[in-house]
């Protein structure tokens, strides 16, 4: 429904329980399950566990905010890491224009990340200015908390991205870091 493909990992076990049962005629007692899936609607268990990611994903974010700033910086070290990509610098040493260099194991494709505790365009700009793309695929700036007319720029790509805190706090909430941060 709605154009989008039922997958057979989305069949709750107890429907998919009939599959086994083969040129064999059966009722499906879960016919408000049944109805709900094919119209494409989210189970309870979804909406709430949903619910309370986005919640704490505020919660997250808040928390990032009043971080001290070395803090921050090894908050985002782990994120990256946690993600699967390995460091191959010193964490927040005299590196012009960057805080982290990172290796994406898969690739071996090279990253650098700037993290500031405050920035405004300007300090963005420069670090656009700035980087050399040649043996790096991509610079992030991460920044907390940034300035509004910096917030606006969310969204811009190419080959530095913009790290705000509420995509921050998404990626630490997804890779199990809350309790660090806690």
């Amino acid at each position: 429904m709605h154009g989008r493909e039922l997958f057979a990992n989305q069949i709750p076990c107890q429907i998919a329980k009939v599959q086994g049962l083969r040129a064999t005629v059966y009722t499906v007692h879960e016919s408000d399950t049944l109805g709900r899936l094919l119209a494409g609607e989210p189970s309870g268990a979804y909406t709430e566990i949903s619910s309370a990611r986005a919640a704490l994903v505020v919660s997250v974010g808040d928390a990032l905010r009043s971080l001290h700033w070395k803090d921050f910086e090894t908050l985002v070290d782990l994120v990256f890491r946690q993600a699967g990509w390995r460091r191959r610098s010193v964490l927040g040493e005299s590196m012009n224009y960057a805080d982290l260099e990172l290796e994406e194991p898969v690739t071996g494709d090279l990253y650098r990340v700037q993290i500031k505790a405050r920035a405004d365009v300007a300090a963005f700009e420069a670090c656009v200015d700035q980087f050399a793309s040649r043996a790096f695929r991509k610079l992030y700036f991460v920044v907390h908390p940034p300035t509004p007319s910096l917030t606006a720029l969310a969204g811009r790509t190419g080959n530095v991205e913009l790290v705000l805190p509420d995509p921050l706090a998404a990626l630490v909430v997804d890779h199990g870091l809350t309790g660090w941060v806690r």
